[in-house]
């Protein structure tokens, strides 16, 4: 995913959507909250720590933009 649309696009999908509506429904779902940390270990490897750093500053950034 990411070679085809690029690191940003990547992370949002996975991190922005996918991780996001995976806590949201883990918190209904004790089986999804059980394997709730194997995602994100799954999402961790997919992104160096820079780029995990660099995009969730700039997701916050936007979220805080919308507040506003």
């Amino acid at each position: 995913m990411r070679e085809r649309f690029g690191v940003q696009a990547a992370f949002d999908y996975i991190v922005g959507e996918k991780l996001q509506l995976f806590a949201e429904s883990a918190e209904r779902d004790r089986r999804l909250a059980a394997d709730l940390p194997w995602f994100v270990a799954e999402a961790r490897q997919l992104f160096t720590a820079d780029e995990i750093e660099h995009h969730l500053q700039r997701l916050e950034r936007q979220l805080t933009a919308d507040a506003e």
